[in-house]
């Protein structure tokens, strides 16, 4: 059963020490879609409309992905499981976001034309 997996995939990763509480719930999540369908493993074309129903795109990537990486460990063990594309709904362009304080950045700047 795939709830089941993913309980299993959930109580790993938090022996590990992760707190993996919003994965966990967004694996349930799917899991209750899945099996209402009758799937007991991750199909692509479900995974993909279960993950189209969140309400933001950076939503609909973060259901997708952390699918993605608990479907790419389940088929290691079991070939009936699909890994959907991590592109599926475009590629993201990712920016870090820096903070400096201002201070700081005025000692950087002067110190670099000096």
């Amino acid at each position: 059963m795939l709830s089941d997996a993913i309980q299993q995939y959930v109580e790993h990763h938090r022996a590990l020490g992760y707190k993996y509480r919003t994965q966990s719930g967004l694996l349930r999540n799917f899991a209750v879609y899945a099996e209402a369908q009758g799937d007991e493993v991750v199909r692509t074309q479900r995974a993909l409309d279960w993950a189209r129903q969140a309400p933001s795109p950076q939503q609909r990537r973060n259901r997708l992905l952390t699918l993605r990486r608990f479907a790419q460990a389940m088929q290691a063990e079991d070939a009936r499981y699909q890994v959907p594309p991590s592109d599926a709904f475009g590629r993201v362009a990712f920016t870090r976001r820096i903070s400096i304080p201002p201070r700081r950045l005025s000692h950087c700047c002067r110190q670099r034309h000096a």
